[in-house]
C-alpha cells in the first residue's frame, strides 16, 4: 500500500529536520542529496510543482533516478525538504533586513521578488493537496509574520494610520497582498494598472522611510 504524505513526513517535534533525518537513509550532508534539492527547487521555479518527478529530478541533478529514493522516501518527502530549506534561508534573510531600519521597503521588496513569490505560490497550490506541506507552510508563515509585526510595529507608531482604524497587521496584509497580486497577475501577462499601483506604494514608502 502506498504511504500517505502524513506518514511519509510527520510533523517536526523540536528542531527543523529532526524527524526527516530519522526517516532518511542517505546522509544529510551528502552533495548528491543537495543536488537533488537544487534540482527540485529549479523545477518548481521553472515549470511548477507538477513537473517534479523522480525521473525529472534525477536527470536535472545528473544522477540515476534510483538514488532519489535513497535520500528521500518519496516525492512528498523531497518536496517538504525543499520547502524547509527555502523557508529557513528566507526567514534568516528577511529577519536581518526587516530590522535594518527600513522594514516597509523590505516588506515590499520581499514580496515583489518574482522568482521567490512564484515559488511560494506553487507550494501554496501544492499545499491544497498535501496536508504535511500545508502544516509546514503554516508554521513558517507564523514565524515570518511574527518578525514582520515586531519590526513594522515600531515604524507604525510614527504614522497617523492608527487614527484611521489601521493596525500593523492590516498594514502588513495590505502591502503583502498588493505585492503578490502584482506578481501573480503579471505572470498571466496582465499588468493593467500595475505601474500606477507600484508607483503609489513606493512614493508612500519613500515619504515614510526615505529612498
Amino acid at each position: 500500500m502506498a504511504r500517505t504524505v502524513s506518514e511519509a513526513a510527520p510533523k517536526r517535534k523540536t528542531k527543523r529536520g529532526q524527524d526527516a533525518k530519522a526517516r532518511r537513509i542517505g546522509t544529510e550532508q551528502s552533495k548528491t542529496r543537495a543536488a537533488f534539492l537544487d534540482a527540485t527547487e529549479a523545477l518548481v521555479r521553472e515549470k511548477g510543482y507538477a513537473a517534479v518527478t523522480t525521473r525529472h529530478v534525477a536527470k536535472r541533478a545528473g544522477h540515476k533516478s534510483q538514488l532519489v529514493h535513497y535520500y528521500f522516501r518519496n516525492i512528498d518527502d523531497l518536496l517538504i525538504n525543499v520547502w524547509q530549506r527555502f523557508a529557513d534561508k528566507n526567514l534568516a534573510r528577511h529577519a536581518d533586513a526587516m530590522f535594518a531600519g527600513q522594514p516597509l521597503w523590505e516588506l515590499w521588496d520581499f514580496n515583489r521578488n518574482r522568482s521567490d513569490t512564484i515559488f511560494y505560490l506553487e507550494f501554496m497550490a501544492l499545499a491544497r493537496h498535501r496536508k504535511a506541506i500545508r502544516d509546514e507552510m503554516a508554521k513558517d508563515g507564523r514565524r515570518v509574520r511574527a518578525i514582520q509585526l515586531n519590526s513594522v510595529g515600531k515604524t507604525f507608531e510614527k504614522l497617523d494610520l492608527a487614527q484611521r482604524g489601521w493596525t500593523p497587521m492590516i498594514l502588513i496584509t495590505v502591502m503583502v497582498s498588493i505585492a503578490r497580486t502584482l506578481v501573480l497577475e503579471s505572470g498571466h501577462k496582465f499588468s493593467l494598472g500595475h505601474k500606477e499601483m507600484a508607483d503609489f506604494v513606493e512614493r508612500w514608502i519613500k515619504e515614510v522611510e526615505g529612498q
